[in-house]
């Protein structure tokens, strides 16, 4: 397999074609995978992915739930991070916990530091895109 985070991305696009056969070969793998963010990190989230396409929020909820903060350890970049957070929020909603989900969403906008050219969109106002040097854009 590729790095963690790419085998990642690549449950992302089984998960959004609803492929759970797929995802549950793939999390078998990286759980048999010796290297330890394959199977103590990336088996269970992508066993996660499997439970939501199958329609079984609770268990996806359970699992992204137990990782904790090793989701951390997915690599690649905040964006991978938090896709994992908001499938948690997801599973969370649909497993009849609304609140719990509301609160890892508000915890992470709230205390998330933003990238610099995040700052710049959030300061541009409706319906432009400003980059340091250059005019603003529509969007």
């Amino acid at each position: 397999m590729a790095e963690v985070f790419h085998t990642f991305n690549l449950a992302l696009a089984l998960a959004v074609e609803a492929a759970t056969e797929d995802l549950e070969q793939l999390a078998g793998r990286a759980a048999a995978d010796p290297r330890p963010d394959y199977h103590e990190v990336l088996a269970p989230v992508l066993r996660a992915l499997a439970h939501l396409t199958a329609g079984r929020p609770r268990a996806a909820a359970d699992t992204l739930a137990a990782l904790g903060d090793q989701a951390e350890r997915i690599g690649g970049v905040r964006v991978e991070r938090e896709i994992i957070q908001d499938t948690l929020a997801r599973a969370l909603i649909e497993s009849g916990y609304p609140a719990r989900a509301a609160a890892l969403l508000h915890h992470r906008t709230t205390t998330r530091r933003h990238h610099h050219y995040e700052d710049l969109l959030l300061r541009s106002g409706p319906g432009t895109v400003r980059c340091p040097g250059e005019p603003a854009l529509p969007v």
